[in-house]
């Protein structure tokens, strides 16, 4: 279940592709004149059922390898498996300048030659970064707005004892990431199809 600023039900078919995911706002707004149009009785019930049963398998054959520690290693197989400082320098050197590019606008995965490549580093960019802080805040925000909502409510009833229902709070999270989730799942496509293509 996915929700709207005003924590309206969203229509799934509105994550039909990346521009709309892009240019929709899905977290919720902690404005109080509109907090209370969220209905608490919908969520459980819809969402409830569309959570995934949660199941843990183990593989009947198990191959154990053991790993030797950094410290038996001797100098030379040390070199060979970790980065030296010289390595990770240059690491953050190429980031810095890929960095640099992109906020330039160079699409730096057009590059043919793969010296540039830009996984991984989407939100390092100042836009990018803002909209993603945005909206984890605005995530948290909907989470503590419901913990507040809850603790106002026991109190007007007058009991003393107030215990949260983390079930509305668990699926009020739920509905609030699918945004990232949905996100996240379209750019494993996008990385499964060059990795396919290469």
């Amino acid at each position: 279940m996915l929700f709207n600023r005003r924590r309206q039900l969203i229509n799934p078919s509105l994550l039909s592709g990346a521009r709309e995911i892009q240019n929709f706002s899905f977290c919720t707004q902690t404005d109080p004149s509109r907090r209370k149009i969220f209905d608490y009785d919908a969520c459980i019930n819809d969402t409830a059922s569309q959570l995934p049963r949660k199941q843990v398998t183990f593989n009947t054959s198990v191959r154990v390898r053991k790993m030797p520690s950094r410290k038996s290693l001797s100098p030379e197989e040390h070199a060979r498996v970790y980065y030296s400082q010289e390595d990770v320098e240059k690491i953050q050197k190429r980031v810095i300048s890929t960095i640099k590019k992109m906020m330039r606008g160079v699409d730096v995965d057009e590059d043919k030659q793969g010296r540039w490549c830009s996984r991984g580093l989407e939100n390092k960019i100042p836009e990018n970064y803002r909209f993603r802080r945005a909206r984890i805040r605005r995530i948290i925000d909907a989470v503590l707005d419901e913990q507040e909502d809850q603790v106002i409510e026991a109190e007007r009833r007058g009991q003393l004892n107030i215990v949260l229902n983390d079930d509305i709070i668990s699926k009020i999270y739920y509905s609030q990431s699918q945004c990232c989730v949905a996100e996240a799942l379209m750019q494993a496509k996008i990385d499964e199809a060059a990795a396919l293509d290469c």
